[in-house]
């Protein structure tokens, strides 16, 4: 083959590589553009809420160093979509509850904007973006003395006034950046067990959609005792305080601000998941939210069950740790956390009052 021919093919074999290669971008482009207007989002609108972690020099408002930005009582009467919370504890099945909103026609975010942490099997479905911003909070919150992870001995005003309101404008951008993904019509859930110290700040903001807690409820002595494989070294009760604070500090939130409050049983989601989306719709709906549906049973089996659920690996109702443990945990369990989980099995909140709600200083003094 002369030169010439073999020039000419290499040109025309270079000249195929870069057609392929633009239309490759090009149907990347199309595909990021064109893709959410197909499902009804505007991508533009998207893309200008998301919120930026960046201190802002001149924050646009100030907050009482001592209390959270003041309720818009009128945001609940508001028909139609919600802003849904997951408030519970780390080990009360958040996930699982969650997946099974989203069954029901909740929106949480694009699967690229939720955590599926292969490191960790049962973390899935939070926001990253308000994981990482709650996160990132609660490190200027707790005493550095104690455990970071579960942020033991947070407290809102151990961050700066400057600290607190940028805060509250990056929870606001996360909740514009949900309203304009879910749409007016549909309501949205967000899951985050941090989100029972932190949830008052985020129920402020929400100005335009009814607001809804669910909070899952699990056995006190069975929670600690999860807690014990992660928290070695730590003293036994501090688990239980755990337990105790995160629920009395979500329910406190909740009520604070006005939301309806949906209680859940671990129990029951864990042996009757149908029955529990039977009993959230009826619920949601009975609370004015719109846009939810019931799947069918045999629906619910292909999208929920079969993913989550093993027929041959039962509900393991007692604690791990030992039976040592769980009688030191029984023995140390307070009087108030005894009280709110009566409430809680029992599905009656009410009994709980305002002065048994409030947060309590809980640096152990092990962490001292």
């Amino acid at each position: 083959m002369g030169n010439a021919n073999v020039f000419a093919l290499r040109t025309t074999m270079y000249r195929h590589f870069w057609l392929f290669y633009v239309a490759c971008v090009f149907c990347f482009c199309v595909g990021i553009l064109v893709g959410p207007w197909l499902r009804g989002v505007d991508r533009e609108a998207l893309d200008s809420v998301k919120p930026e972690y960046v201190i802002s020099p001149t924050p646009l408002h100030a907050l009482s160093s001592s209390s959270h930005p003041s309720v818009n009582a009128s945001a609940d009467d508001a028909p139609g979509a919600a802003a849904v919370l997951v408030t519970g504890m780390h080990h009360t099945g958040t996930s699982i509850l969650t997946l099974l909103l989203m069954n029901l026609g909740l929106e949480a975010g694009r699967r690229s904007d939720l955590l599926f942490l292969p490191g960790n099997k049962v973390k899935y479905f939070e926001l990253a973006r308000a994981e990482h911003l709650n996160e990132d909070f609660l490190l200027k919150t707790t005493d550095k003395t104690n455990p970071p992870w579960p942020a033991y001995g947070h407290e809102w005003d151990r961050a700066s006034l400057q600290e607190q309101t940028q805060y509250v404008l990056e929870v606001k951008k996360v909740l514009d950046w949900l309203d304009t993904y879910a749409g007016p019509e549909k309501s949205w859930v967000l899951k985050d067990p941090r989100l029972c110290l932190l949830a008052e700040a985020y129920l402020t903001q929400v100005t335009n959609r009814k607001r809804i807690c669910i909070i899952p409820h699990r056995d006190p002595i069975e929670v600690a005792s999860r807690f014990v494989p992660f928290a070695r070294g730590w003293p036994l009760e501090t688990n239980l305080e755990l337990w105790e604070e995160y629920n009395v500090r979500a329910i406190q939130a909740c009520r604070r601000t006005g939301a309806t409050i949906i209680q859940v049983s671990h129990f029951q989601m864990m042996t009757e998941p149908y029955e529990l989306a039977k009993y959230l719709h009826a619920k949601l709906v009975d609370a004015g939210v719109k846009g939810v549906f019931l799947p069918s049973e045999d629906g619910f089996q292909k999208r929920f069950l079969k993913l989550w659920f093993n027929p041959d690996k039962p509900y393991r109702v007692s604690p791990t740790g030992g039976a040592e443990v769980l009688s030191k945990l029984e023995g140390m369990i307070s009087t108030r956390a005894k009280r709110v989980w009566e409430a809680q099995r029992t599905y009656n909140l009410e009994m709980l009052s305002d002065a048994e709600l409030i947060p309590k200083s809980w640096t152990h003094p092990r962490f001292e």
